[in-house]
C-alpha cells in the first residue's frame, strides 16, 4: 500500500523515505536518481508497503514482500544485516529513520 491507500482505509499509517542520494552503493556507481519509501501502520509498527524508484531497486522488492508476508514489524528489519557494498544494505537504514525522538511516529515528511 502506499501512504494514501493506508489513510483511505482509515490506518493510522506514516511513511518515512531515503533518497538515493544518500545510499553509498548509488554514490559509487553514480546512479542517486530516486528513493526508497516505506510505508507502516503506526499502531501495530507493521509495514504495509514501499515504493523503490531507483537503479536495481526490482533486486530490493522481494525483501519487502516476505517481511510483509510474514507480518513482521519495521524493527526487524531494522535490526537486519544486509552486505556490503549492495543497494540493499540502504534498507535497514530506512528502517533507522523511525528511531530517535521522532518516535512515536513517523518523523515530519
Amino acid at each position: 500500500m502506499t501512504l494514501e491507500q493506508a489513510q483511505k482505509k482509515g490506518i493510522n499509517a506514516c511513511a518515512v523515505t531515503l533518497p538515493m542520494s544518500q545510499i553509498a552503493r548509488a554514490i559509487e556507481w553514480g546512479h542517486d536518481l530516486g528513493f526508497y519509501r516505506m510505508v507502516i501502520d503506526s499502531d501495530t509498527d507493521k509495514i504495509l508497503g514501499a515504493t523503490l524508484v531507483g537503479y536495481e531497486t526490482a533486486e530490493l522488492v522481494h525483501v519487502f514482500l516476505s517481511l510483509m508476508e510474514a507480518g513482521v514489524t519495521w524493527q526487524l528489519l531494522e535490526r537486519s544485516v544486509h552486505i556490503h557494498p549492495t543497494y540493499g544494505e540502504a534498507l535497514p537504514s530506512l528502517a533507522r529513520l523511525l528511531l530517535g525522538d521522532n518516535m512515536p511516529g513517523c518523523p515530519n515528511m
